[in-house]
């Protein structure tokens, strides 16, 4: 099977959809009435979720009007948080279709549809024109991606110069084999991870600058820290979060997550590149 069709196995589960929905109903939210931070625990699909989104799009220098591409956009709540708090347009691209037809969805909910267009799309092939964004973002993405370089040489072709491209991804702290399943792979041969000082690497190669990284590994373990007391407390994880998307594995994949943290061998970390 080729790494796009595991990938688009792994991630779909058929009734995303349908999970979500009654996720917001079991907590009181009317679909015909939502804002883009009541599907926030769930659409944000991401470690530390939308605290990890607050710490990371400040960093981007996104201005009201911009065009800006979401590589790798799953559900679409990157895409709608850039949108709804910087006023900016995106357009986002993901492999997995289901991920696309729901987020789609919940940004008619949510009122976002002209702000977020969201498309299957493949982040080493990009349809679009050279230098027709304003800035681009990934999150949680590149973990799937073996052939990084050319991900980041097609995100530099479609940047204006000048702009700015951010990346919130899990890398290889230290050498060891992890934990599978995680939330981007049920086996290593689907997991790509890269080191923070690769990255750099490749994207100097693409021709980014590279600007700032910050490795967020503590913040990393007191999320995870945080999640579980939670969930002790509640008698089990909440109608709405990121398990939705994972199916019947979440705590499996949850779990084997935190283990690799505490062992070391993973971290979260924040790129901020730009093209020149």
């Amino acid at each position: 099977m080729k790494t796009k069709e595991r990938i688009e196995r792994h991630y779909g589960t058929g009734r995303i959809l349908e999970a979500i929905k009654q996720g917001l109903q079991a907590t009181g939210k009317d679909l015909g009435n939502l804002r883009v931070d009541d599907v926030s625990d769930v659409d944000e699909f991401h470690l530390g979720g939308r605290v990890a989104s607050e710490h990371f799009f400040p960093k981007l220098s996104l201005q009201p009007g911009q065009r800006i591409l979401d590589v790798g956009a799953g559900i679409g709540g990157g895409a709608r948080f850039a949108a709804d708090t910087y006023g900016v347009s995106v357009t986002g691209i993901d492999l997995t279709s289901e991920y696309v037809q729901a987020g789609r969805e919940i940004s008619d909910w949510t009122g976002m549809s002209e702000k977020v267009e969201l498309n299957v799309g493949d982040a080493t092939h990009l349809e679009f024109d050279d230098a027709s964004f304003d800035g681009a973002f990934t999150m949680h993405v590149l973990m799937n991606i073996e052939n990084k370089a050319t991900a980041f040489a097609e995100v530099y072709r479609v940047l204006k110069p000048g702009s700015v491209f951010g990346i919130y991804d899990i890398v290889q702290r230290d050498p060891g084999d992890i934990a599978f399943p995680v939330p981007w792979a049920d086996e290593a041969s689907s997991s790509f991870l890269s080191t923070s000082e690769e990255y750099v690497s490749e994207l100097e190669s693409a021709g980014f600058n590279v600007e700032k990284v910050e490795d967020r590994y503590e913040f990393a373990l007191g999320y995870f820290k945080m999640v579980r007391e939670k969930m002790a407390n509640a008698g089990g994880p909440p109608p709405l979060g990121i398990h939705l998307l994972m199916g019947e594995s979440a705590k499996t994949k949850l779990g084997n997550v935190a283990g690799n943290l505490e062992a070391g061998l993973i971290s979260s970390c924040e790129f901020i590149a730009r093209k020149s």
